[in-house]
């Protein structure tokens, strides 16, 4: 017969699950200044995570989710701006190109100057056949940064299909 645990076994475990869930705490919602990780941080920690994997479905929805806590929050236009273009990422491998449009051009709006999203919203363009926006975004991208050799080789298939024309 197995025997009931007392008061005193279980005030115990109690205890020590307690400890081992402020432990877990302490090491997963701790960004690398110390300080606990918010919601939306937290929520692009575990995309980037998933993202490695290549499980860019489930990285969509942990950089949805930061992204929702990121408005409600009012948090840095930086990190709202990071889970949009992570998102893009994750929508541009999938092949969803209206996402990556959408969430490439909110970027644009708060960091006109942003490589990532210039060359996302541009491949998705070029993915679309809206070539005259391919060519413009990745031409940008290409100025901003002349190492960008995925711009430049879209901008020769781009060229390529408009000569063809």
């Amino acid at each position: 017969m197995k025997e009931v645990p007392t008061d005193k076994d279980l005030e115990r475990k109690l205890s020590e699950t307690k400890h081992q869930q402020a432990d877990y705490n302490k090491q997963r919602l701790k960004g690398k200044d110390g300080k606990p990780l918010s919601a939306a941080e937290e929520a692009k920690e575990q995309g980037n995570d998933v993202f490695k994997k290549a499980l860019f479905e489930k990285a969509v929805d942990h950089y949805s989710r930061g992204i929702m806590a990121a408005r409600v929050t009012n948090a840095s236009a930086d990190l709202l701006c990071t889970l949009l273009n992570n998102r893009a990422a994750c929508n541009l491998q999938l092949h969803n190109h209206k996402s990556v449009i959408q969430d490439c051009t909110e970027v644009l709006k708060h960091q006109p100057q942003n490589v990532k999203s210039l060359m996302r919203r541009g491949l998705a363009y070029e993915y679309t056949e809206k070539w005259k926006d391919a060519l413009a975004d990745l031409t940008k991208a290409r100025e901003l940064d002349p190492n960008a050799k995925q711009a430049a080789d879209a901008i020769t298939r781009i060229k390529k299909v408009q000569h063809n024309f």
